[in-house]
């Protein structure tokens, strides 16, 4: 694994939508269509591999939960806080990005406990964006992300929803 050299384009951040309005109801869709296929899925496939080296949809799902805990980073820029600064992003050879794992040995108590968390985390993303919009400062840096650089917080909404999309695409395809 190596750092990244540059920061990824933001550009795929605009397919989630160019307004609050519209970020909020594409994060809450990608939300429940992850949690749909999650749901489809049998306990042995929650807790297996996705494909060869990669998460389970258990360890995802905590994956997705800890990822959405920067929404505090969003609050800090209503409170008028410098933005918080995750430290520069990894790649693998393959160049996909990594983060730290999820849990391991993820139980089906705690897969549950994760969803539902991450369904709260989103809604505590979503009201600290809606705040900020208030006071006129979602349009204000409250992250440097590892990968993608100063985050507005609209772009961090945004992040999230692509986020949740990315790894929906990742569960095992039962169609």
């Amino acid at each position: 694994m190596s750092p990244i050299k540059q920061f990824f384009p933001k550009t795929m951040l605009g397919q989630q939508g160019h307004t609050l309005k519209e970020v909020e109801v594409k994060l809450r869709v990608n939300l429940e269509r992850y949690k749909v296929v999650l749901g489809y899925l049998t306990s042995a496939q929650c807790f297996a591999p996705v494909a060869p080296n990669k998460w389970t949809p258990a360890e995802i799902t905590d994956h997705l939960y800890r990822a959405n805990q920067y929404h505090e980073a969003v609050a800090q820029l209503c409170r008028g806080n410098p933005p918080l600064v995750l430290p520069l992003g990894k790649l693998t050879e393959e160049g996909t990005m990594v983060t730290e794992a999820a849990l391991p040995d993820v139980g089906g108590k705690v897969l549950l406990q994760a969803v539902e968390m991450l369904s709260v985390g989103v809604e505590d993303l979503i009201a600290a964006a809606q705040r900020a919009e208030h006071l006129d400062k979602v349009g204000g840096v409250c992250l440097t992300s590892g990968f993608f650089g100063p985050l507005t917080g609209l772009e961090r909404l945004q992040l999230a929803s692509a986020h949740i999309a990315h790894h929906t695409r990742q569960l095992p395809n039962l169609a």
